[in-house]
Order: structure tokens, then sequence, then C-alpha cells
């Protein structure tokens, strides 16, 4: 090995891991417990967000606090669990999955259920002079929606397809019309 090379290698393995503490500890304060207060101070100005729930990438620190509020909104008790994380570089992964996470509020334009859901998912942080510069989140939305009787469970086949999309709509507009006149929403008498 050429001279240094260690103290190189043992410099990279503090910044990997001082990312990966980093990227925890703002997991656990934005996801877990919501808290958004000190964003700004670990967000980059020109922070980019890509997940498939967004249409285009979000391109600033509001992006994630938007992103973040509207998860919480939805499912307010969400606990997600890391189960794995790996640094490389300037880049962290996170492998979590939800522990505790039931939809009763609104999300993506679905009303609240009230069921329970249990996802997984991976999210990329790009980390640069100690801020996110960038996230990468992907979810097991397909297993999300169905848990939430939004798509239909595998296997159901074509008569028992024609069942569900009937009652499904009944349901959600049942749903809906609770939502809506929840004092304080939209159109309610309270």
């Amino acid at each position: 090995m050429p001279d240094g090379a260690p103290a190189v290698v043992a410099s990279q393995m503090t910044q990997q891991e001082e990312n990966k503490e980093f990227v925890l500890r703002l997991f656990e304060a934005f996801f877990n417990q919501g808290d958004l207060s000190d964003l700004e101070k670990f967000i980059a100005p020109d922070f980019i967000l890509h997940s498939p729930t967004l249409t285009e990438p979000g391109r600033t620190p509001e992006a994630l606090r938007d992103f973040v509020t509207r998860f919480r909104t939805g499912f307010p008790d969400v606990r997600l669990e890391v189960e794995d994380v790996f640094a490389e570089g300037d880049r962290v992964a996170v492998r979590w999955r939800s522990t505790r996470q039931t939809h009763t509020g609104p999300y993506q334009g679905i009303p609240p259920t009230g069921r329970p859901i249990e996802m997984t998912g991976l999210e990329i942080f790009r980390i640069e002079d100690g801020k996110f510069k960038e996230v990468w989140i992907e979810v097991d939305a397909l297993r999300g929606l169905q848990q939430m009787g939004v798509v239909p469970p595998p296997d159901i086949g074509p008569l028992g397809l024609i069942g569900w999309a009937f009652k499904t709509v009944a349901r959600f507009a049942v749903l809906q019309a609770r939502y809506s006149r929840r004092p304080g929403r939209a159109g309610s008498a309270g």
C-alpha cells in the first residue's frame, strides 16, 4: 500500500460512520417524530427529492417538509424501523419497514380508511458539506394501496374484481362523506 493509504481509508471510514449517524438521527426526527423544526439546518438549499409519489423531483428543503408532512398526515402514528444502513462515499442507504402505520388521515387523495398498513422502503441519501443534498425514496406502494383497499388483492379473478370494485366505490364514498363532515374540514357543518 502507498504511504498514507491506511490514514485515507480510516478517514473515509470515519466520515462514512458519521454520515450514517447523521442520517439515522434525522430519519428518526423527521419521519418517526415529525420534528421538522431544524430542517433548514440539515438540508442544503438546492436539495433534490426523488420519489415515485412526485410527478417531478422536489428541488428545495420545503419539498422534503411537504413530503414528510403529507406522509405523517395520512399516517400520524407511523413508526419506521431501520433494518439496514450502508454508507459508501457521500451516500447512505437505509432499508426500513413500518412497525406501526395506521391510515387515519387523507393521503394522496385517499380518504382515511382506519386500516393498519405494513410497508417497506429504501432511501438513499447523498450528503454534501454536512447536509442532505439529495434523497431517492422507493417504497412498496402497491402493497400499501392493497392494504388500504384502493388496489385489489392479487389473484382475485374477474368476478371477484367486479365485486371488489363495487364494494370499494361504496366504501370510499362513505369514508369521504365521513371525513368531509369532520369539524374544521371544508364542507363540514362544524
